[in-house]
């Protein structure tokens, strides 16, 4: 999405919080609408990591499996992250 963000000061500085409010709790019901549907129909790149977006029933195990897992052995990988699990 970010590419879609223009840079700089909000046009309306005064309306703005109000609005970004409004936005965020229209996605979140969006969201909770698609339960079921946590993901993507493409993987993506984080910075030059590919970005899995694998389709999960809850938004936690998306989170867990296609966003902190692969940060996690990446880092491993590295040596960057010691320990347990």
């Amino acid at each position: 999405m970010l590419e879609y963000l223009r840079a700089g000061a909000p046009d309306d500085e005064k309306r703005f919080g109000e609005r970004f409010g409004e936005c965020l709790a229209r996605l979140h019901r969006a969201a909770a609408a698609g339960e079921g549907r946590y993901g993507y129909h493409r993987d993506n790149h984080l910075g030059m990591m590919l970005q899995p977006n694998e389709w999960r029933r809850h938004w936690w195990e998306f989170y867990r499996d296609c966003r902190i897992a692969p940060q996690v052995e990446h880092a491993r990988s590295r040596g960057l992250l010691a320990g347990g699990r």
